[in-house]
């Protein structure tokens, strides 16, 4: 099949992704995967594609555990936080075009920004001792750095590679942000929680009236490097 638009062309890398992450794990969806492809790129069908999701054991249902599937350590909630982006964009990319639509690229780096931006923390009104969870910052992390890197590997036509460092958890960039916005909240008196207790009391001092607080994250370019800045979007007193 001749691809005839650069919608199509992400459509077949976004499920040449798909049938990388199920290979490398050792998934049974990789021959899935592999029909789907080739269902396309013979005669632009989506049906088969379309079947694997809704029902109980379906594709949308797959959650690839660390104990499960010897997963590296920390990689989790990444790699399954990538095959949910990547299964979303091909269940929409399959509907539209089963209904005879078409999904442009411009669509699809719209479908891939406009990601959280904000970061709840807590701060003691008593002593003004800040916290923020570390899931809560791990959340915020793959939701940027997940949708960037897949606009710039579909850009480059090679998902599959960005598959490949998930699966040995060598992602780019990651210990750098990571650090950096961690950084960002240390120059707001906020320091990092890696407990998961959710609760309101004070642990430096005790007090029960912590203050959530809402910052929104920007980026800026500073000195010649890359920078998080916080600032305050809600405050609850």
């Amino acid at each position: 099949m001749q691809i005839r638009d650069k919608g199509m062309e992400d459509y077949i890398l976004l499920l040449e992704g798909l049938e990388r992450l199920f290979y490398n794990l050792g998934s049974k969806w990789e021959q899935w995967m592999r029909k789907d492809i080739q269902d396309f790129k013979t005669n632009e069908e989506v049906v088969h594609h379309l079947r694997a999701y809704g029902e109980w054991g379906g594709l949308n249902g797959v959650y690839f555990s660390g104990e499960d599937y010897n997963l590296p350590k920390g990689s989790e909630l990444w790699i399954n936080k990538l095959l949910k982006e990547m299964l979303k964009l091909t269940y929409y990319f399959a509907g539209e075009f089963h209904r005879g639509e078409q999904v442009s690229h411009t669509e699809l780096i719209r479908m891939l920004d406009g990601k959280k931006e904000n970061i709840l923390c807590n701060k003691c009104l008593h002593c003004k001792y800040g916290s923020v969870r570390l899931e809560i910052v791990e959340t915020f992390l793959m939701e940027q750095i997940i949708c960037r890197l897949m606009k710039l590997y579909l850009e480059r036509g090679d998902l599959r590679t960005l598959v490949d460092r998930f699966c040995t958890f060598k992602i780019p960039e990651l210990e750098e942000q990571k650090n950096g916005l961690i950084q960002a909240f240390h120059g707001k008196n906020i320091q990092l929680d890696a407990s998961d207790e959710k609760t309101l009391i004070c642990p430096r001092c005790g007090n029960n009236r912590m203050n959530i607080i809402e910052y929104r994250v920007n980026k800026v370019n500073m000195l010649y490097t890359e920078r998080y800045l916080l600032t305050p979007a809600y405050v609850n007193i």
